[in-house]
């Protein structure tokens, strides 16, 4: 309901913003902070300590330890370079994580492309995440403020973990699919703001308290990586 109300008051489509203003979007890695900085391990340290023990039903959520070996982005109502940034953040992220050769960015223009995966990647271990975003220019007290709202929609087809401990597709028709769904997550700023850089943090947000975290929690590399800078947070 509430969602729906945020989805009604929008007044100003970020997509027009976005066309009027492109190039103010180019990434660049000072909009990506290493996860080495001092806040980005205390952030993901709290993300990587369970609090309960439990696994929602796949219904509702991806397994937090169901690995993929490809990751595909797409960024609606956004500028077309918002993409771009998606893809290159999580390259580096994956750099820093020493698995770039593990897991593959894959670019096609939709990531719902059927066929799009790297060979020798089959489709259940895709991750596919879309991010959708609104926005709204409203007047408070006299002041034009720009609030922006994004979604994080990913899905990955089920497979089962085997006695082996390998993964595999489970073969049913029509393919089920897990989904998670996190937000919106909104930021008010005054009008005048860089826009396209608030979507940017935005978005950087979901990739490192979302999808670094289920890398951590599903790779044996990541999560060693991870465990060495430790020492950071003294």
């Amino acid at each position: 309901m509430a969602k729906a109300c945020w989805r009604s008051c929008v007044l100003v489509a970020l997509l027009v913003l976005a066309m009027a203003a492109a190039q103010r979007t180019a990434a660049s890695d000072e909009d990506i902070p290493p996860l080495r900085s001092k806040e980005k391990l205390q952030m993901l340290g709290w993300l990587t300590s369970p609090v309960v023990d439990f696994e929602p039903p796949p219904i509702s959520s991806i397994p937090s330890n169901r690995p993929f070996k490809a990751i595909g982005f797409e960024v609606r109502n956004a500028a077309p370079d918002m993409a771009e940034f998606a893809r290159h953040a999580m390259e580096v992220r994956l750099g820093e994580l020493g698995i770039a050769g593990q897991v593959h960015v894959i670019h096609p223009p939709n990531p719902g492309t059927a066929g799009s995966q790297p060979a020798g990647v089959s489709h259940c271990d895709v991750l596919r995440v879309t991010f959708v975003f609104d926005g709204a220019v409203r007047d408070v007290r006299g002041q034009a403020v720009s609030a922006t709202a994004v979604d994080m929609i990913a899905t990955q087809p089920v497979s089962e973990e085997g006695a082996d401990g390998e993964w595999r597709c489970r073969e049913v028709a029509p393919v089920d699919q897990w989904t998670l769904q996190v937000g919106p997550r909104v930021a008010v700023v005054p009008e005048s703001s860089d826009v396209f850089k608030l979507q940017r943090e935005l978005m950087l947000s979901l990739i490192d308290t979302q999808i670094v975290r289920k890398i951590l929690l599903s790779n044996e590399t990541a999560k060693e990586t991870f465990r060495s800078w430790h020492g950071d947070l003294k």
